[in-house]
């Protein structure tokens, strides 16, 4: 088993792993497929396999390579027709309308010789299956964190005295508009309110009383910045890769309630703790929520440890790695 993960400097990863600066041996937690099958991970700058693989003799031959995303290994599933491979799509059912004709022919192309597609979002199903046709299999495959690395008695940072929302993420479906008319409907009813936002567009609060931005946060900060807030909050536009999961699983397995708009998808994202805002219009009733939880602390309490249960029960890398082993044994035996 060969996992392609190329945007990330996987050696580089392993060490800040074993210094406990980051989650998971390997990223997005694909060290746990080793546990079922013979694995290694391609990096950059190495040759690509595309033969017998040497120095593992328990799997002499590749039988299967892994692209965790589309993106970055679309130009490899081109060149190397010969590899048998599986890939996640995360991006493309969103982006599918807007690409050119060229690269929709490309990724169509590439994606068809899979031996089977996973997506992370149910409401992505559809979508793809009108793009690569119907001969591909694809699975829905849930998500997961290190909830090991993300554990609130390996924080050292101090729970906040005054009320403090946070706010994460860059991906393009952040909807910074309506969380920030929320956090202002927010401080009227708790002026003593503020947010900590991270986002690489930090001109978007200027103007804003009480938001603070911040841009790059290692992972260890982060775990450090959820144990310092009250709540996390969350906005988004309507999308079908469930934008915000990882923050929610995060931010669940630090014991930190959640208040978030929904989308299609999210449902398998959700702690049953929490309820999700329908739509990112309702500004009032995200608002709503989270002045409700603001003050009242020990009910945010509560939310927060029965989150980290579910999400220590439901959605793990564990899991997550164990479910897309489980995958490859049965393209195996097709």
């Amino acid at each position: 088993m060969l996992i392609d993960a190329p945007e990330l400097d996987s050696r580089a990863w392993e060490a800040r792993h074993r210094a406990g600066e980051v989650p998971s041996v390997w990223p997005y937690g694909l060290d746990g497929i080793a546990r079922h099958h013979p694995t290694r991970l391609w990096r950059p700058g190495q040759r690509y396999p595309y033969g017998r693989m040497s120095g593992d003799a328990a799997c002499d031959r590749l039988a299967l390579g892994i692209a965790w995303h589309e993106r970055t290994s679309i130009r490899r599933l081109l060149l190397r027709r010969s590899v048998p491979f599986a890939c996640g799509v995360i991006w493309l059912t969103d982006e599918y309308e807007e690409l050119r004709l060229l690269k929709r022919v490309l990724y169509r192309s590439a994606l068809r010789r899979a031996q089977f597609l996973w997506v992370l979002s149910r409401a992505q199903l559809g979508p793809l299956r009108s793009i690569v046709g119907k001969d591909v299999p694809i699975h829905h495959l849930c998500f997961g964190i290190d909830t090991d690395f993300f554990d609130p008695s390996l924080s050292a940072a101090e729970p906040p005295i005054e009320p403090v929302v946070l706010s994460l993420g860059n991906d393009r479906d952040r909807d910074i508009p309506t969380l920030l008319e929320a956090f202002a409907q927010i401080r009227r009813a708790v002026p003593a309110a503020r947010m900590v936002l991270q986002t690489s567009r930090v001109d978007v609060a200027r103007g804003h009383a009480g938001v603070t931005c911040v841009t790059q946060v290692s992972h260890s900060d982060l775990r450090d910045l959820y144990k310092q807030c009250s709540l996390v909050m969350i906005a988004t536009r309507p999308n079908l890769h469930v934008s915000g999961m990882t923050a929610i699983l995060e931010a669940a397995a630090m014991e930190c309630p959640v208040v978030i708009t929904t989308s299609p998808g999210m449902e398998d994202y959700l702690p049953e703790s929490v309820t999700g805002v329908p739509g990112a219009d309702n500004v009032t009733q995200l608002a709503e929520l989270a002045v409700r939880l603001l003050l009242e602390p020990e009910r945010a309490r509560m939310v927060g440890a029965k989150s980290r249960q579910w999400v220590v029960e439901n959605r793990t890398t564990v899991r997550m790695a164990d479910e897309l082993s489980s995958l490859i044994e049965r393209a195996r035996e097709a």
